[in-house]
């Protein structure tokens, strides 16, 4: 790749800072974000970083990410929900077209394990019980009561739920897609498209969960990429009951990766460069 204009150099003084109305936490604290800023010269610490660059906004090196790309960290970094945190990065387009991304966290739970969001929406009012049995190949549901649940191909039922909804997040899920909620008279059924993965005796609590975003998309969301210098950054403190947010952790999170959605639905067209990745607790 032939060697580009600094950032800096090429924007002086002009530097263009997007903020999603907070500022950046201080310089002197610390950043729990290993290998950020790309000057360890390789991309050992990331997943599905194409390459480093020699276009650097500060230092000698940003990250290249050509085309549509999932970019994480590999490192995961533990969160305490009593403190606030504040995410940051710089990011530049350096291809045909302006690229797209999401700025945020993938969340994990105490076991590191991925949070989905059909496992923490909850839909408020939906909580019922089976009256029958179920079993892991079956696709209708007997319940007592589902007038307030609906048919859609990105709803679930989450088995053995909590009214306080201690359970989240609840991974006693069945697979997406209702399509259709009947009333029986004396009972109600729920259709499922794919068998609902759960066996379960009569009495079992359930309710009705949705899916939505992937991942907590708290720096930037589908936002386009100017071909000059651009900070992105956020605050996020404590825990959504239940519910995804950008605005807090969601429940269970005891863990996280940096998530970078870059190029969002681009090919080979989209060129992003990433630099100065900062996570500061206070």
């Amino acid at each position: 790749m032939q060697k580009q204009t600094h950032w800096r150099q090429k924007l002086g003084a002009g530097l263009l800072a997007l903020t999603l109305g907070f500022a950046v936490s201080s310089v002197n604290a610390q950043n729990l974000i290993t290998d950020g800023d790309a000057e360890s010269g390789n991309v050992k610490s990331w997943l599905r970083v194409t390459s480093v660059s020699d276009d650097a906004h500060e230092g000698k090196h940003s990250f290249q990410v050509n085309g549509f790309a999932n970019v994480q960290n590999k490192q995961i970094i533990a969160i305490d929900p009593e403190k606030t945190y504040t995410l940051s990065g710089w990011f530049k387009s350096a291809g045909e077209k302006p690229s797209k991304i999401y700025f945020g966290f993938a969340p994990l739970d105490d076991k590191k394990r991925t949070i989905y969001p059909w496992q923490i929406n909850a839909i408020k009012g939906t909580q019922t019980t089976l009256v029958e049995a179920c079993t892991k190949t079956d696709t209708v549901l007997k319940v007592a009561d589902a007038s307030k649940w609906i048919a859609h191909r990105n709803c679930a039922a989450a088995f053995d739920v909590a009214a306080d909804f201690s359970d989240l997040p609840n991974r006693k899920i069945s697979n997406l897609g209702i399509t259709a909620v009947e009333n029986k008279g004396d009972h109600w059924e729920i259709t499922f498209s794919k068998p609902c993965k759960q066996a379960k005796e009569a009495g079992t609590a359930i309710r009705l969960h949705r899916t939505s975003g992937t991942y907590i998309y708290a720096g930037a969301v589908n936002k386009i990429v100017p071909g000059q210098c651009t900070q992105y950054t956020a605050k996020i403190k404590g825990h959504s009951i239940k519910g995804t947010t950008i605005k807090q952790f969601w429940a269970g999170t005891q863990y996280v990766r940096i998530l970078i959605l870059a190029n969002y639905a681009m090919k080979k067209e989209g060129v992003l460069l990433i630099d100065n990745l900062q996570l500061t607790a206070e």
